[in-house]
């Protein structure tokens, strides 16, 4: 019998975002046994069915992510390799769970002051500063912004330790807590899992990206991480050798504000994104697309409901009509309307690909009245619609997909893991390959911005080109999706 490191259990149960509803739910205990459990007043011993239970529990919220957060942190603590199947998994936590080992050697264990600089050598170091780095992060009280200047190479990914996997998981985490994150990126020579699993990240509201090409110089590797006014952690390797792997983390006032404005300099000279949060904003952004011409490229259309470009114009002037927006911000919507809706949308040059899950759009009709998250994202003020609008919305879709081949539908369940994994619950987005895409966050629509960094505008291009291409046909096609739409109509 052996009794559970208090300190590894609740790393464990914050690592996979589990609150404690979930563990009473499902190991039917008490909230205060828990919270012995976890700040080690009450020993939970691994021989008590409450010990197997949570054990079962946390390998399937494991599973569930599909993201191997605990197999790569556990094989990062013991510096062995990642194990898949669900035994060793089993052991490996149990391992992880009753070891007293320690490898947070930053924090000195009398509570002195930090260390104003350390060290750490190769990629084993590397996740180490990292974990070092995100733990300081997650413990504050406040959430400071955050900087990252990183480059992405394919060897960081392979073998036991997947670092990137692991550090756009932190990455995400701290935005969930309300962190704000500038992120300055290439997006280049990582691999594709590793990449797609982004797309819960990149589309998060609190993430404000500036991918860039290439601005590693002659470097093979460079990378600042930075959490405004605490830490900054530095990255550097002389070569592809991970051996050669140096990581540096800074806590002194001086340098991590050297290195903040270092970043920042770099993140002002690219300017990627506009928020729409004003009738200028809206004029620059439709100005921009209008400026990218006629020729265009495939447009993506996704949200919980189509959009309001399927509705008609004089529908659309009276719900703004009706929800009392100034006549600046209805004629701004209108113009809008028409350029997007008259200019690229309609005509057949292209095509238009539309996706949505099953469950979004017959919840939407059940509702008496939804907020139309693009309407108040343009307008910046909540603009509300009924289903009957929205019913109408289907059928100018039905009405189209009769119309042209050049207009595809996905309509999809949320059961089929293999997309849901990667996009979860998504946001509403426009998207041109290459060149630009709007984004429109249903909880924040102040929020909702738009964006023409030509990397970050392929790479969210091409994870749904990746995501639509493994759709079987006996999930969604053409016909069944207009079958579907027509029964949410009757």
């Amino acid at each position: 019998m052996s009794i559970v490191n208090s300190t590894h259990l609740s790393k464990i149960i914050d690592l996979l975002n589990i609150s404690t509803n979930e563990l009473i739910k499902n190991l039917y205990v008490s909230q205060s046994l828990i919270s012995r459990w976890k700040n080690g007043s009450r020993k939970l011993n691994t021989d008590s069915v409450n010990y197997v239970n949570l054990l079962e529990f946390i390998i399937k919220v494991n599973k569930d992510h599909g993201l191997s957060e605990l197999e790569n942190y556990v094989s990062g603590f013991f510096n062995e390799p990642v194990y898949r199947d669900d035994n060793t998994m089993y052991e490996q936590l149990n391992k992880f769970l009753i070891s007293k080992q320690t490898n947070y050697r930053l924090f000195p264990t009398d509570n002195a002051k930090i260390v104003r600089f350390h060290t750490f050598s190769g990629l084993t170091g590397r996740l180490e500063a990292m974990e070092l780095f995100f733990n300081t992060a997650f413990n504050l009280k406040d959430t400071p912004d955050m900087y990252i200047f990183d480059s992405k190479y394919y060897k960081w990914d392979i073998g036991p330790n997947r670092y990137h996997s692991t550090y756009l998981s932190n990455c995400l985490k701290y935005m969930q807590q309300g962190g704000h994150i500038y992120l300055f990126s290439s997006l280049r020579n990582t691999d594709k899992e590793s990449f797609y699993f982004g797309w819960r990240f990149t589309t998060h509201k609190n993430l404000y990206p500036g991918y860039f090409s290439s601005f590693t110089d002659d470097r093979l590797a460079y990378s600042y991480y930075i959490i405004e006014g605490v830490m900054s952690m530095v990255f550097y390797s002389k070569s592809d050798n991970t051996d050669d792997y140096y990581t540096a983390i800074f806590t002194d006032e001086d340098t991590c504000k050297a290195h903040l404005e270092y970043i920042k300099l770099l993140y002002s000279s690219t300017e990627t994104q506009l928020i729409l949060n004003s009738k200028n904003n809206i004029d620059l952004a439709v100005n921009t697309v209008k400026s990218f011409g006629k020729n265009i490229s495939p447009i993506l259309m996704t949200s919980k409901y189509p959009s309001f470009l399927l509705s008609e114009r004089n529908i659309i002037k009276e719900i703004l009509i009706s929800e009392n927006i100034s006549e600046n911000f209805t004629k701004t919507a209108l113009e809008y309307y028409d350029y997007i809706n008259e200019k690229l949308h309609k005509e057949l040059d292209t095509d238009t690909y539309f996706f949505f899950y099953e469950e979004d759009l017959v919840n939407c009709l059940k509702i008496k009245q939804t907020i139309d998250v693009e309407l108040s994202g343009i307008v910046t003020k909540p603009v509300y619609i009924n289903p009957e609008i929205i019913k109408k919305r289907y059928e100018k879709i039905i009405a189209l997909m009769n119309m042209s081949e050049r207009y595809h539908i996905y309509i999809i369940p949320k059961s089929y893991a293999p997309v849901y994994s990667y996009i979860g619950e998504n946001n509403s987005i426009w998207c041109k390959r290459g060149k630009w895409y709007f984004i429109f966050f249903e909880d924040s629509f102040k929020e909702s911005r738009f964006v023409t960094n030509n990397i970050a505008c392929i790479a969210r291009s091409d994870m749904f080109d990746d995501l639509l291409s493994k759709i079987p046909p006996d999930i969604s096609t053409k016909e069944k999706s207009i079958e579907f739409l027509k029964g949410l109509c009757k």
